[in-house]
């Protein structure tokens, strides 16, 4: 009886390993028919070389070779058969379809540096620095272009749009290099203003405004060249032009707004001002003026703290600059009452000896033209005509200073940045 037990026991196992093997055995043969399906699809598109055919024969052949590499394997078996050539196949199929891809994104690329080109150009005109960036656009959407390999289906599509391309930038490099004679232009009028030749620097922004009209650094300064030549209207006229450019220009602001404080339009030059302190709340000279501009409207407290903030700015950057605006403080903050005091702005301020000498110093050295001390000192201690006009050539990234006895219009950066001669040179 034990025995016959025993023989019924291996019986039973011998039909469970066969059925085992079965299932493994179906299991297999269902996943090589469906990667058989998945091949066969691949095979059609394998000879083709567009990047979309290669694209999905690689997809299949991958699919296929997942399938294969999921069914479940008999004991010691490592993989199927088949998966060997599907491999070498799908190898096949990615040295075509990787060059095609290599060309399809260069040339995704080349298009879409053209875009940001043609974006940057609409509605001209253009100051120098939009041609420059669109001048750089279409150079790296040509240099995307000439790296697609002859031997990939987008070369033909891509020397088209080669020729096209090159074309546009030979227009966008007429403009620059219209816009480069404008800023020389512009250069040589600031000379012209400096030696106070205010008709030829007019005529010569002209031309240099005709060549670029978004030019608004050369509108700036005609403005200032009418104001110089007392054509407060003309000036004023380029000014509104430079703020219509550029609503976000601080210096188009400023350079209106000191029109308005020479001709005595204070409440105007007050909302100019504030909005250049809006745009660039670190430029010192727009609360030095704004200041002045209180304290001739005998707002003396606010003019207390914008005094304050114009030495806070200048501290650093012009020291001399900075012990006068600090003793136009001083003077008021020595006028208020202590219930104004408390509304402005305080800060410690260096004694008067020091400011009185450091001014006596810069007098002698900016002004000693004549005998008159006292003279000399007297308008080393008057604000605004002792501070330098400072013109900047943001468009060529250079700088030239320029000094001038026609107050108050100035054409400056934050103060932070103005380069004073040394001592060594004056």
């Amino acid at each position: 009886m034990v025995h016959r037990g025993i023989l019924a026991g291996l019986v039973a196992i011998a039909f469970g390993t066969g059925g085992i093997a079965i299932g493994v055995e179906l299991q297999q043969r269902e996943a090589i028919e469906e990667a058989e399906a998945l091949a066969t699809q691949a095979e059609k598109l394998e000879t083709l070389s567009d990047l979309n055919s290669l694209t999905t024969a690689s997809d299949s052949l991958k699919a296929a070779i997942n399938r294969l590499e999921q069914a479940q394997k008999f004991p010691g078996q490592s993989e199927l058969n088949a998966l060997p050539p599907l491999r070498s196949r799908l190898a096949g199929v990615e040295q075509k379809r990787e060059p095609e891809q290599n060309a399809q994104d260069l040339f995704d690329a080349a298009q879409k540096h053209a875009m940001s080109a043609a974006i940057l150009v609409q509605n001209p005109p253009h100051p120098l620095q939009v041609w420059l960036a669109a001048e750089q656009k279409w150079l790296e959407a040509i240099a995307a272009l000439k790296q697609i390999s002859p031997a990939t289906a987008k070369f033909t599509e891509a020397q088209t749009k080669l020729k096209g391309y090159e074309n546009n930038l030979a227009v966008v490099r007429q403009y620059v290099a219209r816009s480069q004679q404008a800023v020389t232009l512009n250069q040589k009028a600031m000379k012209q203003i400096e030696t106070k030749d205010y008709p030829g620097a007019i005529a010569t922004l002209n031309q240099a405004i005709k060549l670029n009209p978004a030019f608004l650094e050369a509108i700036l300064h005609r403005g200032l060249a009418y104001s110089y030549a007392n054509s407060h209207q003309s000036a004023m006229a380029n000014y509104n032009s430079a703020i219509r450019i550029n609503p976000t220009s601080a210096d188009a602001y400023y350079f209106r707004g000191a029109a308005h404080m020479k001709m005595g339009n204070y409440q105007q030059a007050l909302v100019d001002y504030n909005q250049v302190i809006n745009l660039d709340s670190n430029r010192a000279i727009a609360y030095l003026d704004r200041g002045l501009i209180y304290d001739e409207l005998d707002k003396r407290e606010n003019a207390l703290a914008d005094f304050d903030q114009a030495a806070k700015l200048l501290e650093n950057s012009d020291p001399v600059t900075h012990l006068m605006v600090s003793k136009k403080a001083q003077e008021i903050r020595q006028s208020l009452p202590d219930s104004q005091l408390s509304q402005a702005v305080v800060n410690n301020q260096p004694s008067e000896e020091i400011i009185s000498e450091d001014i006596d110093n810069y007098a002698e050295e900016e002004y000693d033209n004549d005998d008159d001390d006292d003279s000399d000192r007297r308008k080393a201690r008057r604000i605004r005509p002792n501070l330098p006009i400072i013109i900047y050539h943001t468009e060529t990234k250079t700088e030239t200073k320029t000094e001038t006895n026609n107050p108050p219009a100035k054409i400056t950066r934050p103060r932070s940045s103005v380069v004073r001669r040394s001592r060594s040179k004056r």
